[in-house]
């Protein structure tokens, strides 16, 4: 018996390659394509720990606390957290639904917490860009041990993290100023979104309305349904995202497949390219190509061609949420990338006709911080008045490229002119734009 499935077996394998063989086999579909070139660098489904951050993909939160079971239950909806007395001080991270952080107050004071008063706070959370409003509320909780909730609003969803300790309220506040000063909060994410880890956890990008399949996404619109389907593949295989380009178009070509339309992006501040190509099956097909920090990525969102503009518009919905995030370890232990950087001080002196500058950066604490990155774009105007006498611009790798004790002479201003009198000096790295006024002679 044995032997006569072992022989189905092998009769299957070999008319499934003979079939393969055929001239004029079966028609591949673009994903299948692009799935064989790229076969083993499809992007999984992340795990819910990256490092030490506990990754909220349906929440697009990163925060350092331990994944609690996704089970189904009524708001407030436990994220994260730590078993209450496993450290001096625990937290926990709660969704809690249109009630909003009112919704755990009460629950805690039907448990026998007494509440203590409530303050206004702000989160300075990683990522998003902005400040985040939000309400801290002192309570004793039942046991006697001391405890703080800290409910904040974003879109249209309700957030809470509660902290509590048997041990003094500094602690408490230490705690509570630690988490939420590296917590990552990624704009835009509505519910019923999922903001999926790209590139080992340097990016991450928000999908509105999409829906996970293993490594694949879909969501239905008007016209049907799309399919979605992201890849990073090494920078070692390409010279540049042209070449990669190149590669791809000339797979496709082979399986009838052409290229109708295309646009440049950027996507999380590099160069990119969103192309369109058409089949004899029906379906249309957006792949964007893009080189980021770690490996290139490629994208490909697939629908029936009555579906084409929101092909297009999820596209480029994609290409334009994709941010860093810097989940993944620096490529040395002193080197944070350039995303942790919220401040940049500028200095800048005169020897004879040169300026001489540089720069010290500060992460969201007001602590120096070093980074290494790639391709790290900066400028510097010298201005007097509202007119630009002298500018530079250029690229940088690391903060010790901008270090005024090391070596300022590569950066230097030259004066084509005397320039005497007050003139500003405005520095901008990475996006990061500063000042500094000096006096000329």
């Amino acid at each position: 018996m044995r032997r006569a499935f072992a022989a189905a077996a092998l009769l299957v394998v070999a008319l499934a390659a003979a079939y393969a063989l055929l001239p004029g086999g079966r028609h591949l579909s673009a994903s299948e394509v692009l799935q064989t070139r790229l076969e083993q660098s499809a992007l999984a489904a992340p795990g819910q720990l990256q490092g030490d951050v506990c990754w909220l993909e349906d929440c697009a939160i990163g925060i350092k606390l331990v994944p609690a079971p996704l089970v189904p239950e009524n708001f407030p909806r436990l994220l994260a957290g730590e078993a209450p007395g496993s450290a001096p001080v625990t937290a926990s991270l709660f969704e809690c639904g249109p009630g909003g952080g009112k919704l755990l107050l009460n629950l805690l004071e039907a448990r026998g917490a007494k509440l203590q008063g409530t303050v206004d706070y702000t989160i300075l959370p990683r990522v998003l860009g902005r400040d985040l409003p939000a309400k801290s509320t002192a309570l004793v909780l039942a046991s006697g041990a001391s405890a703080l909730v800290v409910d904040w609003k974003l879109e249209n969803r309700s957030f809470a993290l509660q902290l509590q300790s048997d041990s003094s309220g500094a602690q408490l506040l230490n705690r509570r100023e630690q988490l939420l000063r590296d917590m990552i909060v990624l704009p835009g994410a509505e519910a019923g979104s999922i903001s999926p880890l790209l590139i080992d956890g340097r990016y991450a990008c928000v999908l509105k309305g999409w829906s996970r399949s293993g490594a694949r996404f879909h969501r239905q619109v008007d016209k049907g349904w799309l399919g979605m389907h992201l890849f990073q593949v090494s920078l070692s295989e390409f010279a540049d995202v042209r070449a990669l380009q190149q590669d791809l178009e000339a797979r496709l070509d082979k399986a009838g497949y052409r290229r109708s339309a295309g646009s440049r992006p950027q996507v999380a501040g590099a160069d990119a390219f969103l192309g369109e190509y058409f089949g004899s099956d029906g379906f249309v097909q957006r792949i964007l190509y893009a080189r980021l920090d770690g490996a290139f990525l490629v994208g490909l969102v697939q629908g029936p061609e009555a579906a084409r503009a929101d092909i297009t518009s999820h596209a480029e919905q994609l290409a334009a949420s994709v941010v860093r995030v810097d989940l993944a370890p620096p490529p040395e232990a002193w080197g944070a990338y350039f995303g942790r950087v919220r401040n940049i001080r500028c200095l800048a002196w005169q020897e004879g006709d040169r300026v001489l500058w540089g720069a010290f950066f500060d992460d969201g604490r007001q602590q120096p911080v070093p980074w290494r990155q790639e391709g790290i774009e900066w400028s510097i105007q010298l201005t007097q008045g509202s007119q630009v006498m002298e500018e530079r611009a250029g690229q940088a790798a690391s903060s010790r490229e901008f270090n005024p004790l090391v070596d300022a002479e590569p950066r230097a201003i030259r004066l084509r002119k005397p320039l005497p009198g007050d003139a500003e000096l405005i520095l901008t790295i990475g996006g990061q734009k500063t000042s500094v006024r000096i006096n000329l002679k």
